[in-house]
């Protein structure tokens, strides 16, 4: 066995032809747990996870959050990712900046993990196109711990910053700490008035009083929550919401937008429709 170093700090392992190793269910995933390492050790042999166990994380119950992951390296956006799943999060990965605004057109993201030196549009200009429609957090991540650098990230709207080589782990704990920040946390209760949305126990209250809402109704409430004045087509919530799955069409979002507004009574205009394009939720002292 060999071991090397990638761009994280995290040591990697090559196994030659014939050496047995341990990536197999749930001894893998501990393993993971304990140890760093690069994307590549353990990608290939990925049928090993199918029959492991599941493991408990701190999203059960509530929708998987929805992580962009933006790098140029290709290992480490790999490495990210499977820490990221591990942690109970949806992953999506963009090589480029590019394919990471396109990314966001597509499908609404809860945090987005974004590397300051890419090729083409790089980081900054990758962020300032994020701010011009979206509050959604972002990890800068950079191969120079300069304060230049880190200054003008904060200035442009990022969330927090990671110099490379950094550990997995802590950026796992990064991610956590910003949603919770930022109010997107899983154990963060989200209010508008006497409207209360807890995505940990997926419980609503609205006035004192438990609310009774479908899962599809809920699961839509709590993303168009965690996007406040954020403008989400019928695409993006079909996406999110029910997934890239699902052969339904965008007519589904109205109807359980609808039912929804029922639901809400004298918060039914917190939910906002945007002609041609979608929904969003938007809270005023009035309602």
């Amino acid at each position: 066995t060999h071991q090397t170093q990638n761009l994280t700090g995290a040591t990697s392992c090559r196994f030659e032809s014939g050496c047995r190793h341990p990536w197999q269910g749930q001894e893998a995933l501990e393993s993971l747990r304990d140890k760093r390492f690069q994307g590549f050790a353990f990608f290939a042999p990925q049928k090993a996870f199918q029959n492991s166990r599941t493991i408990s994380t701190p999203w059960e119950e509530s929708i998987m959050p929805n992580l962009l992951i933006t790098d140029d390296d290709m290992h480490l956006r790999k490495l990210v990712r499977t820490y990221g799943e591990l942690e109970g999060f949806h992953c999506e990965e963009a090589a480029t900046g590019s394919q990471a605004l396109q990314s966001m057109e597509k499908l609404s993201f809860d945090i987005v993990v974004l590397d300051v030196m890419m090729p083409g549009t790089d980081g900054f200009q990758v962020l300032e196109e994020i701010r011009r429609v979206s509050s959604v957090p972002v990890i800068m991540l950079t191969a120079r711990d300069e304060e230049y650098d880190k200054l003008k990230g904060f200035h442009l709207g990022a969330d927090d910053y990671l110099s490379k080589p950094f550990s997995p782990k802590e950026l796992m704990a990064r991610i956590k700490a910003v949603l919770r920040r930022t109010g997107k946390g899983e154990n963060d209760t989200i209010t508008f008035g006497e409207l209360s949305i807890s995505p940990s126990s997926r419980a609503v209250t609205l006035q004192g009083k438990k609310l009774s809402l479908p899962p599809k109704e809920f699961d839509l409430l709590l993303k168009l929550a965690q996007n406040v004045r954020v403008v989400l087509s019928r695409e993006k919530l079909l996406q999110s919401v029910w997934g890239y799955q699902y052969c339904g069409d965008a007519r589904t979002v109205d109807t359980h937008i609808k039912s929804l507004r029922e639901h809400l009574g004298p918060y039914r205009k917190l939910i906002q429709t945007v002609w041609g394009v979608g929904y969003k939720l938007e809270y005023t002292e009035e309602m």
